[in-house]
């Protein structure tokens, strides 16, 4: 049977909106020494360890995440997913987290191999807002060249 992506990331976004950890786990290829998450608005290179660790604060998540796919191709045992990830503040939370929707830019490496398919390496960052001219993500709103990291390097911790 032929990869759906589609399916897949319903699969997914249906584990972290029922705050279930472990169905977010059984999405993930951890255990692969290949594994890796970057995002780019929090700067870090993600190992399967700490990825795997991290999935047991999606109890105290907010929001509900949606995928939606603009291209999947598939090589063999693989498939490369791009698409935005979006995550939508329920009702009433708007004002307390601060927001209401991120919208992300992922793409997606994904392992046919054995089995269910699993997420063996992705990158995720900011979609750049109209409050965001530098294109950075930071939504800084300032007018400059992209040089030397986020907004030139302007910003300060």
């Amino acid at each position: 049977m032929a990869f759906d992506p589609e399916v897949f990331l319903k699969g997914y976004s249906d584990a972290y909106n029922s705050r279930d950890p472990e169905a977010m786990r059984s999405f993930l290829a951890t255990d692969d020494p290949r594994f890796a998450i970057f995002e780019d608005f929090s700067g870090d290179l993600l190992n399967g360890e700490t990825y795997a660790l991290m999935m047991d604060s999606v109890a105290d998540s907010t929001g509900e995440m949606s995928f939606d796919v603009v291209r999947c191709d598939t090589f063999g045992d693989f498939a490369v997913v791009h698409g935005y990830q979006s995550l939508k503040a329920r009702p009433g939370e708007e004002e307390e987290e601060g927001y209401g929707t991120l919208v992300l830019r992922a793409t997606m490496w994904i392992s046919l191999a054995g089995g269910a398919p699993k997420i063996l390496g992705g990158h995720f960052s900011a979609v750049p807002t109209d409050d965001d001219d530098c294109g950075c993500g930071c939504g800084c709103g300032d007018e400059h060249e992209n040089e030397g990291g986020c907004c030139g390097g302007h910003h300060e911790g």
